[in-house]
């Protein structure tokens, strides 16, 4: 799933392996996600082809709606490299929705 959505090249034999197929501060969280469990989504309503059957007149479509919109940011805010660590580096991953970088950047919802 991972070579198939982008995140890792393979090479056969007894000096292959796995390698990142492209550097680690442009694999966001949300492209390792989605390759391994498909499009982010919270709810039936938030699906980018789907709906629920009590669409249109939901009360909570437009809150939760934005709750995905906030998550997808702070899923794409977060790096390999942040998560893992940079060489070097103290490795270490503090995830907080609040302070997601995606969110620092301007990007709220």
């Amino acid at each position: 799933a991972l070579a198939t959505g982008g995140i890792v090249t393979s090479t056969r034999g007894a000096q292959g392996g796995y390698m990142l197929a492209r550097p680690a501060n442009a694999i966001s969280l949300a492209n390792v996600v989605e390759a391994l469990e498909g499009p982010l989504s919270l709810l039936d309503c938030t699906d980018h082809g789907g709906g629920c059957e009590h669409q249109p007149g939901c009360p909570t479509t437009t809150p939760i709606q934005r709750v995905q919109k906030r998550f997808r940011l702070c899923m794409d805010g977060y790096m390999l490299d942040e998560i893992f660590g940079k060489a070097g580096s103290k490795s270490g991953f503090d995830f907080d929705f609040v302070t997601a970088p995606a969110l620092q950047r301007g990007n709220t919802p």
